[in-house]
């Protein structure tokens, strides 16, 4: 996301959820980066890169979608892994899981 994305935020008239936005989004790529280097490469860079867009889209929403959309998303890789479609040894391309918990927070809020 570039700064003329969080400028049109900007200008749909709540200034306080662009600092949040941004703040989210912050803190989802530390926490993203994090899981990667303690996973030892389990998470990607293209999970980590996808964590800055999606925490500022939850985080303009509320501090609560953005923790929630996290957790959703882990939830449902932890469905899939435990039905067996993923092996526990295997790198998770955990980007779809993102866009599904992200999906499912937008429609839930």
């Amino acid at each position: 996301m570039s700064l003329g994305t969080f400028s049109a935020f900007a200008q749909v008239g709540n200034p306080g959820a662009i600092v949040r936005a941004a703040a989210c989004a912050t803190a989802a790529l530390l926490f993203f980066s994090f899981l990667a280097i303690a996973s030892r490469g389990a998470i990607g860079r293209g999970d980590v890169a996808l964590s800055w867009p999606i925490g500022a889209i939850l985080g303009w929403l509320s501090w609560v979608s953005a923790y929630m959309g996290v957790i959703c998303s882990f939830a449902i890789a932890a469905v899939v892994a435990r039905c067996g479609r993923e092996n526990g040894r295997d790198r998770i391309a955990f980007g779809p899981y993102l866009i599904a918990g992200v999906t499912i927070m937008i429609l839930v809020r």
